[in-house]
């Protein structure tokens, strides 16, 4: 069973068919999600206790906000 969270969201016959397959959020919606992660993880870094868990959550947040650009990139062009 494939559930829906929009009702204007359009799924393909085949993957409606086949309940192994789940359908995603629109694609602005996962960019938006992604930057919140981003935007998450920059608070907790300004937070850390050490420079090295400092460095690693910024990069976190970095990856956060390249994977919503290549979301916006491909996928609403």
């Amino acid at each position: 069973m494939v559930v829906l969270r929009s009702a204007v969201m359009k799924v393909p016959e085949y993957v409606a068919g086949n309940p192994r397959i789940r359908v995603s959020a629109p694609a602005e919606v996962r960019a938006e999600r992604y930057r919140a992660h981003a935007a998450e993880c920059a608070e907790f870094a300004r937070h850390a206790l050490s420079p090295d868990d400092k460095a690693v959550i910024e990069e976190m947040a970095v990856v956060w906000r390249h994977l919503a650009e290549l979301v916006e990139r491909f996928e609403l062009t």
